[in-house]
């Protein structure tokens, strides 16, 4: 259910959080095989396991901790869609 990062949710992930909160309101989903059982993820050796963990610190956590110790944010080189504000343009305008 989480995306390579390991911080966010696949898009399954939120399909099924999504249902649930539904179910949890009192609605029945027309598709019910969101609560099945996950099939059992592949067994993967510990050498395998400690790639996987060094190819996660190395693209997530250090670029991340790296971010953080000179200041920045990953939103630090973006610019607005809009340069001001604007009016609200509704269905019924």
């Amino acid at each position: 259910m989480w995306a390579d990062d390991r911080l966010h949710m696949t898009s399954e992930g939120h399909r099924r959080v999504a249902l649930a909160a539904f179910t949890a309101l009192g609605f029945a989903p027309a598709d019910a095989d969101w609560a099945a059982p996950l099939p059992p993820p592949e067994p993967v050796s510990p050498a395998q396991a400690l790639r996987g963990h060094l190819a996660w610190g190395r693209d997530h956590l250090g670029p991340w901790v790296l971010r953080r110790l000179r200041g920045r944010s990953t939103g630090d080189e973006l610019t607005a869609k809009h340069s001001g504000l604007a009016r609200f343009r509704g269905s019924d305008s």
